[in-house]
């Protein structure tokens, strides 16, 4: 492949430099033109000359100065070359004249073939020395050697283990990539846990497990040393795992490498401290998964083994299993010639030795019997037949096929059933070690992992699982619970779940992904099984009599006492008793005397309530001091969850801290590290964050009911002061607010020419089509506004069906009591004094009485704030109330929280331009944990969908509005999870796409683009079911500004400086 080979300004100091140097003084070329350029596990060499260079020569003398030391001098600067590369090329030629790789753990090797290429006595005894030293250090590693110019090739080297070969062997496939690579062999202290779908080799052990139960290999707790291989990949860039994951996979496992239990491989970017993802490779040996499918029955790998066996007789073994007999057609490899048919098919007793031992071995699962044919070709007559009976004739335990261990509940059986479902390729199984299966049952459920080099698909993985269980129907299996992802990750990239049976439980089950839904609540509503009696009916009915009964009294009782407090009179004439006297006879002074008593007593028990809560809210000085005083209480910590803890064993990698880094072996140690964790995305820096109470404690409006409302406004304001109104604002609900990322948008409008834009975010969470018209045409002034809107929603924010409690909060605020005023009087101001609803006109003469009673009310309140030992903080009151009435009330087990209006996460805050970044990632299967899932259909943001009325109203008065000021609005459709879209959501979805779809087409300076699909599956762009965190804002504001469409406003010029006199 070629390499561009540039020619950078180095500095003295540089390890270029350096490296350099030595090359052309080992090279003797002190006036050629050298170049390097590192790339992955390869440093390349050009080497300009005005005439050609003698290759053998020139690379006699590099290959003898690595041998004599510069080898340390290259790895000291460059520790992650194993191989030079070397052109020689003309001035002005772009081509090379010759080209020769030297790999720098061959160099023995090189120098032997150079030495005979120049015909030096000298040289070659030289040689010859070298190569002695270096077989006997291979000696006392265990590693045969070679003689003379022989030596062991790298492959040779890395299928016995040695790191150095290795990393050479992969780097072959990476350095394409531009990783490097590094390897390091460490031996990890625990306990051996045996595959979940393994059953134990020994015959003997099996035969035991004629009651049911199987025993593992080793005794439970039994500590053992698992040497793992570790592969630090270190690149300039992250690339895609699925990149790297099947040719690392595939190379790793040709070597065969029995050695170790698995590897695990960690890529890091360059100048990074810790790495971004990992994946672990299963490293068991073919044969040894041949076998393990061979016990259970698999007839693909019963003929692999067999065909083995027999190889050396050129014969090769198909199969067939037919009622529980296990036919094998022994027969010639084709291409063999007729000789060598003959002495394969006549040695029958040495092929029938061969064959038999295996098998009863093996000791195949539910196949009791064997009839092997030695058979010359396929249409041919069998030369001779043998009957075999198989461990499963004489033990139970061996008898039952794993489909019907599977239906009466066995684990181990319904593993490698899964197993063999998903991996239907043989081949691409022993090439990569294919999809794995680990299950665990709890609770009637069964939990399957599925994990593999390649995170598995759910729609290709899921379906076919849950239709096999179903047509399986294990017993005890009330339903399943499957997971994905890639091995070497912590958790699950994506869950699927389904129930066989219907579940009785009165509380949502605590499981990863599926919570109980309202379609269990009407079981709890069935009446019980079996017939109604008579005098069940009449006990009944008198208990109704009774209570009925009881409510009557009681109500009556009450009615009494109010109308002896000569408060009130009875509005139906009838005997309350003698107590009761008749308000008839009463004359007007009495009842004066009446009510002047009863206010007295009103304001009496007011200034004492008042008092006393003062006394509650303002406690005393030392008392407060002594509570500062107190260290903080330290809540408990909360319970962990079982199953979370038992599906993390399902032999996650990297469980202790030990895996985590590198150890003696190369590896760094960082204990904060985690190899298995979740994998890095790209994002935007991280803004300062504005100190929004401030900002909103000195704004001059008053209040607009919502904390969010007024924070925007303040921070809005604070940005006309600075440098005036925004080119482009963002509008809309909480998908607007974390879902548009104004410094991604900035950078991403910069690399196309439009530099130095300036972008707000004002989202507001619960916005509405109400909410975002009422910002626009009435709190904000013309001259305030930008020459772009974004308006990122969805279809429910268009919901005219639902109640609209963001707007109706705000419309009831003082703040928009002051912006409806405002109005009033800009309207009043520019009507002409001959319009009829001029000032003064009888038409507005009775507006003076609404602000009479308004300032009336400011006056009373202003005088009770003087009075009131609680008024100024009213607010602590309010929050001290709330905390009792929580405390009072039960919390429910669930809540959701993809509401319109969801809370914000603890602890969020806005940066100077409006976004909130939120790291979060969705996780379906921890994330149901803590809150319910709420079906479109009982979703509030969705109640009665409609688009017709207020909604679309609004909508339609900002569209007129922003055209008369010149102002395009585009409309982003939100990306949504398919966790989310359901059929009732979906369907809104789609009449909302169709209306706006609609108006793009009719409507001038509008513009609609939809993202609901763009991600459905990608959780880890999400920070719930509905909303975007700030690695899929990054992702939609990147979109934005590739959108050609799009008009995006050019930043007004600076005015210029005045001209010096």
């Amino acid at each position: 492949m070629p390499v561009s080979l540039s020619n950078p300004t180095l500095s003295p100091n540089s390890p270029a430099a350096t490296v350099l140097g030595w090359l052309k003084q080992a090279m003797g070329l002190p006036t050629a033109e050298l170049h390097i350029k590192l790339r992955g596990n390869i440093l390349h060499v050009l080497c300009e000359t005005p005439a050609a260079l003698d290759q053998s020569a020139v690379l006699l003398k590099l290959v003898r100065s690595l041998i004599e030391g510069g080898d340390d001098l290259v790895r000291q600067h460059y520790p992650q070359v194993y191989q030079l590369y070397v052109y020689s090329r003309l001035e002005g030629n772009p081509t090379p004249e010759w080209t020769a790789p030297i790999y720098l753990n061959r160099l023995e090797r090189h120098l032997a073939q150079l030495v005979l290429e120049n015909q030096d006595e000298a040289d070659i005894k030289a040689t010859h020395s070298l190569l002695e030293k270096y077989n006997q250090g291979q000696s006392a590693r265990g590693v045969e050697g070679g003689s003379g110019a022989i030596v062991l090739s790298n492959l040779s080297l890395a299928r016995k283990g040695d790191p150095e070969a290795i990393a050479w062997y992969l780097s072959e496939t990476l350095s394409s990539l531009d990783v490097g690579v590094w390897v390091s062999i460490k031996a990890i202290p625990g306990t051996a846990h045996l595959h979940r779908m393994a059953i134990p080799v020994g015959l003997a052990s099996r035969i035991a497990g004629d009651d049911g139960e199987t025993a593992a290999d080793d005794p439970a707790g039994t500590d053992t040393t698992i040497s793992r291989l570790w592969i630090l990949c270190e690149a300039t860039y992250s690339p895609d795992p699925s990149l790297i994951a099947r040719p690392t996979a595939e190379r790793l496992r040709q070597l065969q490498l029995t050695q170790f239990k698995d590897a695990v491989l960690l890529l890091q970017v360059r100048g990074e401290t810790k790495p971004d993802w990992s994946l672990r490779i299963d490293l068991t040996p073919p044969e040894e998964m041949l076998r393990e499918w061979g016990r259970w029955g698999d007839t693909d790998a019963i003929a692999r083994l067999l065909s083995a066996a027999v190889a050396s007789w050129h014969l090769g073994v198909t199969s067939e299993l037919t009622n529980g007999t296990l036919h094998l057609i022994c027969s010639p490899q084709s291409g063999d010639h007729d000789t060598q048919q003959a002495e394969g098919l006549a040695a029958q007793e040495a092929v029938l030795e061969a064959l038999t031992t295996p098998l009863n071995d093996l000791a195949p699962q539910g196949i009791p019997r064997a009839v092997i044919y030695g058979q010359a070709g396929a249409n041919a007559t069998p030369a001779w037949v043998h009957y075999l009976d198989l461990p499963a004739a004489e033990h139970s335990a061996l008898a039952d096929t794993p489909e019907y261990l599977g239906q009466t509940g066995d684990l181990p059986a319904i593993a490698f059933l899964l197993t063999r479902l998903l991996n239907p390729s043989l081949d691409d199984r022993l090439a990569t070690g294919g999809q794995r299966v680990q299950l665990l049952r709890r609770d009637g459920l069964l939990h399957v992992m599925v994990d593999g080099p390649v995170a598995p698909r759910r729609r290709l993985v899921a379906p076919p699982i849950n239709d096999y269980l179903l047509s399986l129907s294990p017993m005890g299996i009330e339903g399943v619970r499957i997971y994905g992802r890639r091995s070497g990750q912590s958790q699950p990239a994506w869950t699927f779940g389904q129930d066989f049976l219907t579940r009785r439980r009165l509380v949502p089950e605590a499981t990863p992904e599926f919570t109980a839904s309202d379609s269990y609540v009407n079981e709890l509503l069935v009446r019980p099984d079996g017939p109604v009696t008579t005098a069940e009916l009449e006990a009944e009915l008198e208990e109704d009599v009774a209570l009925s009964q009881w409510v009557q009294d009681v109500l009556t009782r009450g009615r009494h006492l109010l109308l002896r407090s000569q408060l009130l009179t009875s509005a139906t004439p009838e005997n309350l008793g003698d107590g009761v006297e008749s308000l008839d006879n009463l004359g007007r002074s009495d009842g004066f005397k009446i009510a002047v008593v009863w206010a007295a007593v009103g304001v009496l028990v007011a200034l004492q309530v008042d008092w006393l809560l003062g006394q509650i809210i303002t406690p005393p000085s030392q008392q407060a001091k002594a509570e500062d005083i107190a260290p903080p209480l330290t809540e408990p910590p909360e319970p962990s969850d079982p199953l979370a803890e038992d599906l993390a064993e399902l032999d996650w990698p990297g469980s202790q801290s030990s895996d985590n880094g590198w150890g003696e072996g190369g590896f760094t140690s960082d204990s904060n590290g985690d190899t298995a964790g979740a994998e890095s995305l790209d994002t935007s820096p991280s803004q300062p964050i504005v100190a929004i109470n401030d900002l909103v404690e000195q704004a001059s409006f008053s209040s607009f009911n919502s904390d969010q409302m007024n924070e925007k406004l303040a921070l809005y304001y604070q940005r006309l002061e600075q440098s005036g109104p925004p080119d482009v604002m963002i509008v809309g609900s909480s998908r607007a607010l974390r879902g548009v990322d104004p410094v991604a948008l900035r950078q991403e409008l910069a690399t196309i020419g439009y530099d130095n834009v300036s972008i707000f975010n004002f989202g507001i969470n619960g916005a509405t089509a109400q909410v975002v018209d009422l910002v626009i045409r009435q709190v904000l002034e013309p001259d305030q506004l930008p020459q772009l809107i974004i308006w990122a929603d969805g279809a429910r924010a268009f919901n005219s069906g639902r109640v609209d409690a963001t707007y109706n909060a705000i419309a009831a605020s003082p703040g928009y009591r002051e912006v409806a005023d405002r109005r009033a009087e800009e309207v009043e101001a520019a009507a002409t004094p001959g319009d009829p609803t001029a000032p003064g006109s009888p038409e507005t003469s009775t507006g003076s009485l609404p602000k009479s009673y308004a300032a009336m009310d400011e006056w009373l309140s202003g005088r009770l704030a003087t009075v009131s030992a609680v008024y100024s903080d009213r607010d602590r009151l309010k929050g001290w109330f709330q905390q009792r009435l929580m405390v009072a009330t039960p919390t429910p087990t669930g809540s959701s929280e993809e509401g319109l209006d969801a809370a914000m996460p603890e602890g969020s805050t806005i940066d100077f331009d409006g976004f909130l970044a939120l790291s979060v990632r969705f996780n379906p299967a921890t994330y149901y944990q803590d809150f319910a899932r709420v079906s479109g259909r009982y979703d509030g943001d969705y109640d009665s969908f409609r688009l017709e009325g207020q909604q679309v109203d609004a909508f339609a008065n900002l569209l007129s509005f922003t055209q008369e000021q010149d102002i395009p609005i585009v409309f982003i459709n939100t990306p949504l999870t398919d966790e989310y879209l359901d059929d009732y959501r979906r369907d809104a979805e789609a009449e909302f796409l169709q209306h706006m779809l609609k108006l793009s087409t009719t409507e001038t300076g509008f513009l609609f683009r939809d993202f609901a699909q763009l991600w459905p599956d990608r959780y880890d762009y999400f920070s719930d079911p509905s909303h975007l965190n700030r690695y899929g804002a990054y992702q939609v504001s990147s979109q934005l500004g590739q959108d050609p469409l799009i008009a995006w406003p050019r930043p007004a010029a600076p005015p210029a400086p005045p001209a010096l006199p």
